[in-house]
């Protein structure tokens, strides 16, 4: 006999939810990058754009570039954007089944 220990599938739905938001996260986070930069900049009264690195100054220190490369990286999503477009179709079909079981089990009595 095996001693292995037999998985339980509640536990594996957990995982797979947990799973699927962790991806869903990552795969904005570039989006996020955008608004966060374009906010930062319009805080600060700064010109943000693709076309040229401006300055922005900010408690003294310049973070011209770093806003660019926060605003630039926007265009990561268009290849994130399908993998978050999945994970967010996967979980919305895990609610609807799990949804459509407790209505099955619900009126089934």
């Amino acid at each position: 006999m095996s001693a292995e220990k037999k998985s339980e599938p509640g536990r594996n739905r957990t995982m797979l939810v947990r799973f699927l938001l962790v991806v869903l996260l990552l795969s904005i986070l570039p989006m996020l990058s955008v608004l966060a930069s374009t906010y930062i900049a319009s805080l600060a009264g700064c010109t943000l754009h693709e076309g040229a690195v401006n300055e922005c100054t900010i408690a003294g220190l310049d973070f011209g570039p770093t806003l660019a490369d926060m605003f630039v990286s926007g265009w990561f999503f268009l290849v994130t954007a399908p993998v978050a477009a999945a994970a967010l179709l996967g979980l919305i079909l895990m609610g609807l089944i799990r949804f459509g079981r407790w209505v099955i089990a619900r009126w089934a009595l």
